[in-house]
């Protein structure tokens, strides 16, 4: 059972998993999804673990289904504690730059597998 949505491929060949998530501003009471610090979402159990587990690294994209903004957050780098919810800050908006910004960053350093 494949916990992601999509598996991406870049012109050059490079892959990564995302999972996609979405939220309703106007049903969460949320007037400012764009400009808040953080945005919080509930992590669900054993993502993180088979996230880290994975050989290629794990982007979750989360979307305010009423504005269309969007932040990320890459989940198979996240520290090994356990965590019930995620934190996606402002810095992560999804913009076209933000996104290459991030692929080559997932380039640059090749990913350890942490699985025993």
């Amino acid at each position: 059972q494949e916990p992601f949505d999509k598996l991406a491929v870049t012109d050059r060949g490079f892959c990564f998993f995302v999972m996609t998530r979405g939220f309703s501003s106007i049903a969460s009471g949320i007037t400012n999804s764009d400009t808040l610090a953080e945005l919080t979402y509930p992590c669900e159990r054993g993502i993180l673990e088979r996230a880290r587990e994975n050989q290629s690294p794990v982007v979750l994209f989360y979307f305010d289904a009423d504005t269309d903004h969007g932040r990320y957050l890459r989940l198979d780098t996240m520290p090994d504690e356990d965590v019930e919810e995620l934190r996606l800050p402002i810095e992560n908006t999804i913009t076209k730059a933000s996104v290459q910004k991030l692929i080559r960053e997932m380039q640059a350093v090749p990913k350890t597998s942490r699985a025993s």
